[in-house]
């Protein structure tokens, strides 16, 4: 496991640091704040939360330092594949189209070569 070293800084207000697999999340007041930092020590690549998120027309994904191709499948909720897509080496943004899928929960498979993987969750929510 790599070592980080992390600055934490004097903000007027309190803040709360939860971590969630890996994620660190800053709450306020109650409310989640909306910058959230991966702490990467599981993989060889780094990537941000869905944004936005709940999604309307589309949905995306920072990913930075990938080294070799990132496999991602959205499924729904019954487990249903419904989009593929492949992150090659570098840098880049996966934007996601949501425009033509229903509104409810969705989740993202990521697969690199080594075979580690990630999940998360996806709302669409056409207003």
């Amino acid at each position: 496991m790599k070592e980080h070293n992390l600055t934490m800084r004097h903000y007027p207000q309190s803040f709360e640091l939860s971590t969630l697999g890996g994620w660190i999340a800053t709450r306020s007041g109650g409310h989640f704040a909306t910058l959230y930092t991966h702490i990467d020590t599981d993989t060889s690549y780094r990537m941000s939360l869905p944004y936005p998120n709940p999604a309307h027309n589309q949905c995306t994904i920072d990913f930075n330092d990938v080294t070799e191709d990132i496999y991602l499948q959205l499924i729904d909720i019954t487990g249903k594949i419904i989009q593929d897509y492949v992150v090659p080496a570098g840098s880049h943004q996966l934007n996601i189209n949501t425009s033509n899928l229903p509104n409810g929960s969705y989740y993202y498979l990521l697969k690199d070569v080594e075979g580690q993987t990630k999940t998360g969750k996806i709302v669409v929510v056409h207003l």
